[in-house]
């Protein structure tokens, strides 16, 4: 499990995670994209902390779900 840096606030609990290692973009490195589903929102994290995190509604994280599987393919090609 990739741990998390920081804390979900009082009330919300973490009900789904799932995390990618992937290159950084012109090298140097890897990092960690963390995706939690919790009882209220999605969350997407950058090196699995939540001082980076991007909040999604389901409609949000729906979107660009839709939105790198198109790029997936047309990177595909």
């Amino acid at each position: 499990m990739v741990p998390v840096t920081g804390s979900l606030p009082e009330g919300e609990r973490e009900r789904y995670r799932s995390g990618i290692t992937a290159k950084l973009f012109g090298g140097g490195g890897y990092c960690t994209l963390l995706v939690i589903g919790t009882n209220r929102r999605v969350l997407l994290l950058h090196h699995g902390a939540t001082d980076t995190a991007a909040e999604l509604t389901g409609h949000e994280a729906t979107e660009l779900a839709d939105c790198l599987s198109t790029a997936a393919q047309t990177a595909a090609q």
